[in-house]
């Protein structure tokens, strides 16, 4: 089986590792062997890969989240995010003669998994603009006879 990994010797931004491995392994679907084997991970590859940073930073974020509640819901929405952004290209290039589907059903369900990873920003955005104007706020009441 090919590996997923880019080589090791590159450059640490070139580095890739599946998304979905530290999730699988803060929610401990197998054992670290049985994980990496299924992703055609070689026992080298595997020490070479957990000793980098990015990778330790990933699977820390991915056992932080775990323990939250909604945790593992949240870890799936988050392994399905990277496939969406396929969808959400595809919907943005495609011309929809071929398509059953509205392309609005689509995009929908792809804005719903990306709020559910927690990856939409507008939501501390919101948060923190209601917090600003709280502050800031100025009420007039007018009494009507």
């Amino acid at each position: 089986m090919a590996s997923n990994l880019i080589t090791l010797d590159k450059h640490p931004s070139e580095l890739i590792f599946p998304a979905t491995l530290p999730l699988e392994l803060a929610m401990q679907t197998g054992t670290p062997e049985e994980i990496c084997a299924s992703y055609g991970i070689s026992t080298d590859e595997w020490a070479k890969l957990s000793a980098t940073e990015a990778f330790q930073a990933a699977l820390a974020e991915a056992h932080k989240t775990v323990k939250e509640e909604g945790g593992a819901f949240k870890l799936q929405a988050r392994a399905m995010s990277p496939s969406l952004l396929k969808v959400l290209y595809d919907l943005a290039h495609a011309d929809n003669t071929d398509n059953p589907i509205h392309p609005g059903v689509k995009l929908d369900a792809a804005k719903s998994v990306i709020r559910f990873a927690g990856l939409d920003a507008s939501i501390e955005q919101k948060g923190a603009a209601a917090g600003k104007a709280v502050g800031n706020a100025l009420q007039i009441n007018i009494h009507l006879p």
